[in-house]
């Protein structure tokens, strides 16, 4: 092993988790205006899920190998020329855009650092890998939505990550909460 690669989750064709392993690619370097984040966890959700499966092909395309991982928690270990807002060691969680793909189930990825946010103190990095799916969930509720108490929720895909963070949103917001999951 060698500082110019490093460990991902690679498929190299669609299907279910088996096809999954642990295989080396480039490590990347930050370009300028990008972030070099050292990734500590990361979650599973549906993109994944439909990426790994096939589903989302017209997106992912057809070439192997194939990384996944949408968001994830880390520290930043590298600046790129003119990147401004986070330091060094910056505890950071975030969500790789459509521009970049799939690929946070790495060892490092780079990131515009407006992608970012900080981890709040007194969290740690695994526990922050949830984040991106509730702040989802609660910008949906309470910015789109504007959910107040007492009123009726129905969550489809209530069994999800996103959805099973409505839920709990939801009847926390005292919202009559239905939950609807396949």
């Amino acid at each position: 092993m060698d500082d110019r690669t490093m460990r991902a989750v690679l498929f190299d064709r669609f299907g279910g988790p088996e096809v999954l392993y642990v295989g080396r690619v480039q490590r990347p370097r930050p370009a300028p205006g990008e972030v070099l984040v050292r990734v500590r966890a990361f979650s599973v959700n549906g993109g994944d899920l439909a990426a790994r499966s096939g589903r989302a092909r017209l997106l992912t395309g057809r070439s192997f190998p194939q990384r996944i991982g949408l968001d994830f928690t880390g520290e930043v270990a590298a600046l790129g020329t003119g990147a401004t807002g986070v330091a060094v060691g910056d505890r950071v969680w975030g969500v790789v855009g459509r521009v970049s793909g799939f690929g946070s189930a790495a060892e490092y990825l780079t990131i515009r650092p407006e992608r970012l946010g900080r981890i709040p103190d007194g969290l740690d990095l695994v526990s922050a890998a949830a984040l991106p799916v509730a702040t989802t969930a609660m910008t949906a509720l309470r910015d789109k939505a504007a959910l107040r108490p007492g009123e009726r929720l129905l969550v489809r895909g209530a069994a999800g990550g996103v959805g099973n963070a409505a839920v709990q949103l939801g009847q926390a917001d005292g919202a009559e909460v239905t939950a609807l999951a396949r």
